[in-house]
């Protein structure tokens, strides 16, 4: 029978060092049709060092469709193991057969182990946190878009504000908490929280691997 070589000390240590210093994966899927999410978030992990950050790459634009997408990636992604994370951003906007969506949605991430957070009417409630606690209901996304322009003059989607909004971070985790809080409370599902976000989480996430 062939006799195993037995790696030398140099082997043994190169490999020890390639397992313990590979980042945790955070594999990040949000909606193909801007790059607004995506702007924000490569901003937040410019100083953080336990993640390798990936994205999805797709054009899809509902709650189901992401969520498949992030399980697909996910399978390509090599020696996968605990401790790394997969998070999906979606908008519910207001049309009544996003509830259904939203329903699948949930179903599917929380069978398939994924972090699938809610924004509604959309990821600009988010950004508003940081200016002021509100519980407003919005009838469409443009509307919550022109309310943040109060705060944030000549707002566009895919303006990258990121570095602005920094200094009032902690301000919008704690108001985003408290939101959720008052929706709960109400009996309201995460979808009909209007207006409501769940994006904390995943800032959450990126504030501790920078400390």
């Amino acid at each position: 029978m062939t006799k195993r070589r037995k790696p030398g000390r140099g082997e043994q240590r190169e490999r020890g060092r390639t397992r313990r210093e590979r980042r945790r994966y955070l594999l990040i899927a949000a909606e193909g049709r801007n790059k607004t999410e995506r702007l924000y978030i490569e901003s937040l992990i410019k100083n953080q060092k336990v993640y390798a950050v990936h994205f999805t790459a797709g054009s899809e634009t509902d709650a189901p469709q992401l969520v498949q997408s992030a399980i697909h990636a996910r399978e390509r992604m090599p020696d996968w193991s605990e401790g790394d994370a997969v998070f999906v951003l979606s908008d519910m906007d207001t049309e009544k057969y996003k509830k259904a969506k939203a329903e699948e949605a949930i179903r599917i991430a929380d069978k398939s182990e994924i972090e699938l957070l809610l924004s509604t009417p959309c990821f600009e409630i988010w950004y508003l946190l940081h200016f002021r606690y509100s519980t407003r209901q919005y009838s469409s996304s443009a509307e919550a878009v022109d309310e943040l322009r109060k705060y944030v003059k000549d707002y566009q989607k895919n303006s990258d504000i990121a570095e602005m909004l920094k200094p009032l971070q902690a301000e919008a985790i704690a108001r985003a908490k408290k939101a959720e809080k008052y929706h709960e409370t109400a009996g309201r599902k995460r979808w009909e929280r209007n207006s409501g976000t769940e994006v904390y989480h995943l800032v959450e996430l990126l504030k501790m691997a920078e400390e």
